[in-house]
């Protein structure tokens, strides 16, 4: 196999951005434009024959060391391809990244292959609207169903939001995000709305905005990428009724709701309460790194 390592600056981006378009497992992720604005153009590339396959490798440097590593808000990377998986693909491609410190999530269809079937998953869930909202509204659990029951009662209205106020309510009532990734969230948020792919949409009690949650339209996906909520949007699920309007709105439709996750259990009940199932995705991890995770978390 012929593959490149391309730098950031050498990387064609229209060739890029169209074999990512034409890859049979796409994802907006991957798309330059994304990984730009999330890593400060920090990502080099594999690259198969002439973008036959690509994959890209987002890096940071910590105490001298160059590390490849996943960044925030951007679940699945790992090898795109054009047409049709060539055998020992991700071996290859493993071979070729130049450091021995990566811990990369890969796409969720590169565990359908033999050679990867060693690799660790995490848990993703997904809904996909292909019924109508009866039979959808069918698979949520009693729960769930008494939860919107009482976000109804509530007097509770589905809006839009603006990015500025979903971030202001994010900030209010979320101390463990880093001002470092707030300002990353903020910017990939605004170029996600520049590409007409952001949905925002708030729930509102009163004139006050109580929850938001904010979507990507990610080819035939709709991924649930991020969300937040007040002590009342929380008292009055507001989080319940919103994910039950985009599939509402978006019932019979051949869409796919992509909650990216979870690995914490309590989130992961709450997207499985809507009828989700999991759509698991590999981790491509090196032993380095392995030992030096160890290392941090003694």
């Amino acid at each position: 196999m012929d593959i490149q390592r391309v730098s950031n600056k050498q990387i064609d981006r229209t060739a890029w951005d169209n074999c990512i378009l034409h890859a049979e497992n796409r994802r907006v992720y991957a798309m330059s434009w994304y990984l730009d604005s999330l890593t400060n153009n920090k990502w080099e590339a594999l690259i198969l024959d002439d973008f036959k396959a690509v994959m890209p490798l987002p890096f940071t440097r910590k105490a001298g060391f160059k590390m490849y590593i996943q960044p925030l808000f951007c679940q699945q990377l790992g090898p795109f391809w054009k047409f049709g998986y060539p055998p020992g693909l991700m071996a290859a491609f493993k071979r070729n990244i130049p450091s021995p410190l990566y811990a990369l999530n890969l796409n969720s269809h590169t565990r359908f292959f033999p050679e990867n079937a060693s690799l660790r998953v995490k848990p993703n869930m997904i809904l996909p609207l292909d019924k109508t909202y009866k039979n959808l509204y069918g698979q949520f659990t009693k729960n769930h169903k008494r939860n919107l029951n009482r976000a109804k009662k509530s007097g509770l209205e589905i809006r839009p939001v603006s990015i500025d106020a979903y971030l202001q309510l994010k900030k209010d009532n979320n101390n463990l995000i880093s001002p470092q990734n707030l300002t990353r969230l903020t910017n990939l948020l605004y170029e996600i709305q520049n590409k007409e792919l952001l949905i925002s949409q708030g729930a509102w009690l009163n004139n006050e905005l109580v929850s938001a949650v904010c979507w990507i339209k990610d080819f035939n996906r709709l991924i649930y990428l991020q969300a937040a909520s007040n002590d009342t949007g929380r008292t009055y699920a507001g989080a319940f009724l919103l994910v039950n309007h985009i599939i509402q709105d978006c019932q019979n439709s051949g869409w796919i709701i992509d909650f990216e996750g979870s690995s914490i259990p309590g989130i992961r009940r709450f997207y499985r309460g809507f009828g989700a199932t999991n759509e698991a995705f590999p981790v491509l991890i090196s032993n380095s790194m392995r030992i030096l995770q160890k290392i941090k978390s003694r």
